[in-house]
């Protein structure tokens, strides 16, 4: 197993980004402290529904920040930033999520830590970057689909509107980001001794991911169309259709032997040579084909092409997707314990990386976690291994420096 075990990491970020990254390095060992405020600290602790076994727990924050501590200094002070810089002294790696400009001013940005520690890894996850002209700008996950493009071309013909996506992209994306930019740097680091300085930009991450829209503009001018391009519905071979019962079932058939497999077992010999015809009401195979699949139910379809090599699938909603076998099979929801609860009553999503030779029959992970931080539950254990003596630490609790 892959451990980062004696990696120490300084988490200044909110909310899903850097706790998504984070997270990833402390599950493997690393220990990661939070940096929190001593106002509302994570406000991700607010979001979403509880933990049926633990309603102290927002689900949103348990799952990106368990096996995590929590140090809550006001770094405005000359004194927490003096705290933050002895934290410093120890860590390996810095991930901060401020607006552009605001480390700068707390002075505790990449080249005042570098002067302290030239090894440090100090990555800054922020909406539009350090440069440009939106940097200084605030933003979430639909700000940054909606500026990059990705809202325009997501969605189908029927509708003008855009669809937003069920899950953030952006974030997600910008937080697997900071984790490749993090371990390529550990390792540069290894060999060379040398730290690193990353920017990871949200809007540069989705912008990044719009590969095909975006290529296609450059090398042709055109402008892609939501629903209506090779790869977004725009074709029989690739579309999703509707069944009977209202539900939908998907084609991914972009080879030739599988469509031939879907026209044989639809019967449909005359769409053979028709996988990339337009998938619109003015073409009459479209239309047949749809009118086809609406006469039985998404269930009956599953059944007919159930064991037939095409690549079709029914559109899951996510109970189903959680309840289907495969899903099961990968393993990609594990129970874990904390070490305060009931063992093996904890889900968690395991991280999308198998490491070792497949196993049918993965263990249950017998390590134990440490449950989510309250805000500052570990400030006066770690000012303490800072060597800051009992009384210093009463002062900065009664100047409103710390919160313990």
């Amino acid at each position: 197993m892959i451990s980062f075990e004696g990696i120490k990491i300084l988490d200044l970020t909110r909310l899903l980004p850097g706790a998504y990254a984070t997270q990833y390095f402390a599950e493997l060992g690393a220990e990661v402290i939070k940096i929190e405020d001593t106002g509302a600290g994570d406000y991700l602790r607010e979001l979403g529904p509880s933990l049926k076994n633990a309603s102290e727990f927002s689900s949103y924050f348990f799952t990106n920040n368990y096996n995590k501590k929590s140090v809550s200094l006001d770094l405005k002070t000359l004194e927490g930033k003096e705290i933050f810089f002895r934290l410093v002294e120890k860590a390996d790696i810095i991930i901060e999520g401020f607006r552009p400009g605001t480390v700068e001013r707390l002075g505790i940005d990449y080249i005042s830590i570098r002067e302290r520690k030239p090894e440090i890894i100090y990555c800054s996850i922020s909406a539009y970057g350090q440069q440009g002209a939106r940097s200084k700008m605030p933003g979430h996950d639909i700000n940054f689909l909606s500026l990059s493009g990705f809202l325009d071309v997501n969605g189908n013909k029927e509708s003008t509107k855009p669809a937003i996506p069920g899950t953030q992209f952006a974030d997600l994306g910008s937080g697997m980001s900071a984790i490749l930019g993090i371990v390529s740097s550990l390792y540069n680091r290894q060999i060379t001794g040398n730290g690193q300085y990353l920017d990871v930009s949200m809007y540069d991450v989705i912008s990044s991911w719009m590969l095909n829209p975006y290529i296609d503009y450059l090398a042709t001018g055109r402008v892609s169309k939501s629903g209506s391009e090779l790869l977004s519905g725009g074709v029989l071979c690739y579309h999703v259709y509707q069944t009977s019962d209202n539900r939908y079932l998907a084609f991914g058939a972009v080879e030739d032997k599988f469509w031939e497999q879907i026209c044989k077992t639809l019967e449909m010999p005359e769409l053979r040579n028709e996988a990339f015809s337009l998938a619109n009401d003015q073409n009459n195979n479209y239309l047949e084909l749809k009118n086809k699949i609406k006469t039985k139910t998404l269930a009956t379809w599953v059944s007919i092409f159930d064991g037939v090599d095409c690549c079709v699938t029914p559109v899951l909603n996510t109970e189903e997707a959680i309840n289907d076998q495969h899903f099961k099979d990968r393993n990609l929801v594990e129970y874990i314990s904390l070490n305060d609860k009931e063992p093996f009553t904890f889900p968690k999503m395991r991280l999308p990386i198998k490491y070792g030779i497949p196993n049918s029959n993965p263990e249950k992970n017998q390590k134990t976690f440490s449950s989510p931080p309250k805000q500052g539950s570990h400030t006066e254990l770690i000012l303490k291994n800072l060597n800051f003596t009992d009384e210093e630490i009463a002062e900065f609790v009664l100047k409103g420096i710390i919160v313990t």
